[in-house]
């Protein structure tokens, strides 16, 4: 979808839903209970896993590496602390996240599809949800209704 049709189609999206509160205005109410590194592990580590699964794993995950600091000083031994919490095909991801945290969870959406394992909508989840910027995540779904109904 192109950048203007999908512009278009958010500025209709607002108009149809006005009354909604978008993330980006509801989070400088309740930023100091979001995390950047909370969401970015959970969307990362969220694909093709089932919702129940995904929370035990989290559960694992931050209690291993609570910050992102954590995880980024843990480096290429990052599968050694937190390999127990994820399935083995995720550890690639999980290393890509611990060498991308270095410098701390990116704010921008380049930055963020850098890391193995985000796609288009992990950013756009984690520029929302995890810095309340204005972001639209859409999955893969999503795309292919508004592509036939617009």
């Amino acid at each position: 979808m192109s950048p203007d049709k999908l512009l278009r189609l958010l500025a209709e999206l607002k108009a149809a839903y006005s009354e909604f509160t978008w993330e980006s205005a509801l989070w400088p109410e309740v930023e100091h209970r979001r995390s950047p590194y909370r969401v970015l592990v959970l969307f990362g580590l969220s694909a093709r896993t089932r919702d129940a699964l995904l929370v035990e794993m989290c559960r694992r995950f931050f209690r291993a590496a609570p910050t992102a600091s954590d995880l980024a000083e843990a480096g290429s031994k990052a599968g050694d602390v937190v390999g127990h919490a994820v399935r083995p095909g995720q550890l690639p991801t999980v290393a890509s996240m611990a060498f991308a945290l270095a410098n701390g969870v990116p704010r921008e959406r380049e930055g963020l599809l850098a890391i193995r394992g985000v796609g288009e909508k992990s950013a756009e989840c984690v520029l929302a949800y995890g810095w309340g910027a204005e972001a639209l995540p859409l999955d893969a779904n999503c795309v292919r209704v508004l592509d036939r109904v617009f």
